[in-house]
């Protein structure tokens, strides 16, 4: 798994632990993603990082589909 995978599940794990367990919308990704670009993680882009965010958010048993 890639450095910025592990990033995407971490993200994706702690949001749904928290209580985020619906689909989130692309604006909270979006500023999620620009976060962690100006603490110095660096995606390939913000599309991706959204898409690979979700897929590991419904991965997770308390995600609600």
């Amino acid at each position: 798994m890639s450095y910025e995978n592990k990033i995407c599940k971490e993200v994706a794990e702690t949001l749904v632990s928290r209580g985020y367990v619906e689909r989130m919308d692309n604006f909270t990704l979006d500023a999620m993603h620009h976060a962690l670009e100006a603490s110095g993680t660096y995606f390939e882009d913000a599309i991706w990082f959204r898409k690979t965010v979700r897929r590991y958010m419904k991965k997770h048993p308390w995600f609600i589909d």
